[in-house]
């Protein structure tokens, strides 16, 4: 696939795809240079590939429930890797898979139900839902 290059504000960098399809995280032109690195080494294709697997699993869903469901998937499918102090660490930050449900919502892939279910803390919040057709 061609690389792209879409500008999301005044001070963010882009995204590309890669050669492998991939796509590269963002990282703002005045962010330090650790995270541009951390940009460039980010897994966003597999994390946006196992929030769409979720949402082919569960069908509809708000933010809360998957992330609930992508961290029980973490551990129950060893998407999370070991450290080398022993532990298990994160594949995704809840900003990074709230962000690609919304890549994958942009693309039609996910779409707003417009219904609403009220979150642990008391707020209404959105429930998506996979589209009918996608690849």
């Amino acid at each position: 696939m061609a690389p792209y290059v879409t500008n999301i504000g005044k001070n963010i960098g882009t995204i590309q795809r890669n050669c492998g399809g991939g796509v590269m995280a963002l990282a703002r032109k005045t962010d330090p240079f650790t995270s541009h690195e951390a940009a460039r080494t980010a897994a966003i294709g597999h994390i946006r590939d196992r929030v769409l697997w979720i949402f082919e699993q569960h069908l509809s869903l708000t933010d809360e429930e998957l992330i609930t469901l992508y961290r029980k998937y973490e551990r129950s499918q060893g998407w999370n890797v070991a450290r080398a102090d022993g532990k298990r660490s994160k594949t995704a930050s809840d900003s990074g898979i709230r962000s690609r449900r919304k890549e994958l919502a942009v693309e039609g892939k996910l779409f707003d139900t417009y219904q609403t279910k009220t979150t642990e803390s008391g707020r209404k919040t959105i429930i998506w839902a996979i589209g009918m057709l996608h690849d």
